[in-house]
């Protein structure tokens, strides 16, 4: 066994926003009580490559409807359906004929005439034209959806760009303009003390059909289920370590025994390099196609120095990846119960386990709430409006929680803002939005509120998004919300996903199209919210504690300040051996699919 002395290095945080959840793509189709079909999200012309694929379109129907086509190369997989939001689907045959062919596609409602669209499919699938295809796609949703469309049209597309440098060199042109999008991204201050964007939050990412998750479902992951890691390097050998940070319960990590402060030390047998820093955090985060990964952990002695263990082997597996991670309750020394959740991703598909966790709290007794989103990158906006309801509980009822304000273009053609109200199952859209939509788990969630005028959430500068609409949107309502911590990310805008299948691929788009605003009409949260006591979860001489526990930094602030009835000072860093100055940092996880606040999804 092999000693080796450890000291920390810091790495720099890669700011991450993902990709949405389930929604389609928009072209903004208008109501037209002569066909019958309203909203419809085709266009006059579709333009799709010469593969294979599939693809959907939203609309809205005044009666009964029946779909069909004349083509025998276009397969219509939904053929009818009622009043009502509706989804075409369609798949299309790979065009071997070397020429472009076109389809109409027709939709008749009972008692109104046809509505039709033309499918113009290419003759090839070259690698140009399918970048050409999302280009020309991503380009026409920002010009009509992207919060600062204005800027798009100012722009010069070159449609031969790979589509991933495309997109960021349209973002990149647009920011050009005097800085016009400085609320789509991510920042930070370089060693100059001048403020740089690290990433932009729109993007777009590309998901294999076979491992998708489709809408109505559940969040299926496959990999090992190490959701966070921190990294820093050894003052000897210069060689880098990992941190484990969170996993995922239920996955093959945790099954294999490995949890929040375990480290590790070699990959493969092998040390960890700078040279090798980025792509063995991949193969940690399970990014790679490898089917296993074997490391070797490191075990924290009392003089500070890392003893190898054995080796350890984790197998990538799906599994089911609730976001609820714990639920637990502590005792104040005043003999109140206090209830704490790590809740990681704001998933509608598990709003019921959250409702569920809730009602345990609720069971108990519980006076207090600690709410861990140290890591929670956002996700759905209804998820968040349910969080914010069990915590604020029927006093609130009805009351404002989050609004959404997009582009002037959208205002101007009459489109209102989605009104997000606590214990209140409608979303309030209007009638130029195809009217207000229904989500019960909001109304739901009353039943196993907490009722509380004050909560203490944990966060980090990882806490993003709708994770800072629950800070934004109580403190909007009146709750006390007193952060512990360090300053949050700072996204104050959210995304309405479009969605496209392309052969084997499906491509999710997520640009910027709105700001999130409380019931103050506050959203100027783009730097973060600032803690009210600033805590260093790496304030602890070695360890970092398990997930819950009560020696935590950030969890032992806040039952001080529960225990105490007043707000604690900033707890004098405990000794470490690490260099003074060098910051072990918290790298993020990979790009999720509901990572962002994500406008719920309509159809």
């Amino acid at each position: 066994m092999k000693n080796i002395f450890l000291r920390v290095w810091m790495f720099v945080l890669c700011a991450a926003a993902a990709a949405g959840a389930t929604s389609c793509g928009s072209n903004g189709g208008t109501d037209d009580p002569v066909s019958g079909v309203s909203s419809q999200q085709w266009s006059e012309t579709e333009l799709i490559s010469g593969g294979a694929g599939s693809k959907s379109y939203a609309f809205k129907a005044l009666g009964a409807w029946t779909a069909r086509t004349l083509s025998s190369w276009v397969r219509i997989e939904t053929l009818s359906g009622g009043a009502g939001d509706a989804v075409l689907r369609l798949s299309v045959d790979e065009n071997t004929t070397g020429a472009e062919r076109s389809a109409t596609i027709t939709v008749n409602v009972d008692g109104y005439l046809s509505a039709s669209f033309t499918l113009k499919q290419s003759g090839s699938t070259t690698a140009a034209e399918e970048n050409e295809f999302l280009d020309k796609w991503m380009f026409g949703y920002m010009g009509s959806h992207y919060l600062w469309n204005e800027a798009v049209a100012k722009v010069t597309p070159d449609y031969t760009m790979d589509y991933q440098k495309f997109l960021q060199k349209v973002l990149a042109d647009i920011a050009a303009q005097d800085d016009v999008n400085h609320d789509d991204g991510h920042w930070s201050v370089d060693a100059q003390g001048r403020p740089v964007r690290t990433s932009f939050y729109s993007n777009i990412q590309r998901y294999p059909l076979s491992k998708t998750t489709r809408g109505g479902t559940r969040e299926t992951i496959d990999g090992f289920g190490i959701e966070y890691v921190a990294g820093g390097t050894f003052s000897n050998t210069g060689d880098c370590f990992f941190v484990v940070m969170a996993v995922a319960p239920g996955s093959p990590a945790d099954e294999a025994g490995i949890g929040r402060g375990d480290y590790i030390v070699g990959i493969a047998g092998r040390s960890i390099t700078q040279a090798t820093f980025d792509n063995d955090w991949y193969l940690l985060m399970s990014a790679t196609s490898d089917a296993s990964v074997t490391f070797t952990p490191g075990v924290v002695t009392e003089t500070g120095s890392l003893s190898e263990g054995d080796p350890v082997t984790l197998t990538r597996a799906t599994y089911d990846d609730n976001p609820v991670y714990l639920v637990d309750t502590f005792t104040a020394d005043n003999g109140e119960k206090v209830g704490y959740v790590w809740y990681n991703t704001f998933n509608m598909y598990y709003d019921q386990e959250l409702i569920d966790a809730f009602a345990q709290l609720r069971a108990e007794g519980v006076r207090h709430l600690i709410l861990d989103l140290r890591y929670n990158g956002g996700g759905h906006l209804v998820s968040s409006t349910v969080l914010g309801t069990l915590v604020a509980g029927s006093d609130h009822k009805g009351e404002t929680y989050a609004t959404t304000v997009y582009n002037a273009a959208r205002t101007a053609a009459g489109e209102k803002a989605a009104i997000y109200s606590l214990g209140e199952k409608i979303i309030k859209y209007g009638a130029s939005n195809g009217g207000d939509a229904a989500y019960a788990p909001i109304e739901e969630a009353l039943s196993s509120s907490l009722g509380l005028s004050t909560v203490y959430v944990l966060g980090t500068t990882n806490t993003a998004s709708a994770s800072e609409l629950v800070i934004n949107g109580l403190r909007g309502v009146g709750v006390d919300v007193r952060l512990i911590g360090r300053q949050t990310n700072g996204k104050n805008v959210g995304m309405e996903p479009a969605t496209v299948e392309r052969g084997e691929w499906e491509y999710d788009f997520s640009p910027i199209t709105f700001y999130s605003v409380n019931a103050q009409g506050f959203k100027d949260y783009s730097d973060g919210f600032a803690p009210d006591v600033d805590v260093d979860e790496f304030d602890v001489k070695y360890d970092i504690y398990p997930m819950g526990d009560e020696r935590d930094p950030l969890i032992a602030t806040a039952l001080r300040w529960i225990d105490t009835g007043a707000k604690p000072a900033p707890a004098e860093a405990a000794a470490r051996t690490r260099v003074a100055g060098d910051e072990l940092v918290v790298l993020p996880r990979l790009p999720r699919r509901l990572d962002g606040t994500i406008a719920f999804p309509r159809e």
